[in-house]
């Protein structure tokens, strides 16, 4: 058994075998383990896992312009850009430069925030990350 699952509820293991960044931790490499019902117990996470908060990466420079570093390592954070005080009205338009997963794939942004009276507003779009690091949006 690993991580208290049997063979038959791991959908897959997956091994990544090179330098890579995880929140501010750097590993050498990764062993992922994916279980059919996408859960591990609670009490083998409390004793094996690493708990990481989510951190603001991006910080404006003295002229007011967004700062985003060039990190040289694979990155793997969920999160690319965290706002709490963006404050958009009606006609509004607003643009960031973040950067994307290492990982080429589909990835699936969600914009979502609230209105003056409570009510959630969100969007959702699609951008594709190439083998080349290159990126681009889907709608």
């Amino acid at each position: 058994s690993i991580a208290g699952k049997g063979s038959k509820q791991i959908r897959y293991i997956e091994i990544i075998n090179r330098r890579l960044l995880f929140g501010d931790l750097t590993f050498n490499g990764l062993l992922s383990l994916v279980t059919n019902d996408g859960e591990i117990s609670p009490s083998y996470l409390a004793r094996h896992a690493y708990r990481m908060e989510n951190k603001v990466y991006f910080s404006k420079s003295t002229t007011g312009e967004m700062y985003v570093p060039d990190y040289p390592l694979p990155d793997f954070r969920l999160g690319l850009y965290w706002n709490p005080d963006l404050r958009l009205h009606s006609g509004d338009s607003v643009q960031y430069v973040v950067h994307a997963s290492d990982v080429p794939g589909t990835y699936r942004l969600e914009i979502c925030g609230f209105t003056s009276l409570g009510r959630k507003v969100e969007e959702f779009r699609e951008i594709v990350v190439l083998d080349n690091g290159s990126q681009h949006a889907r709608k």
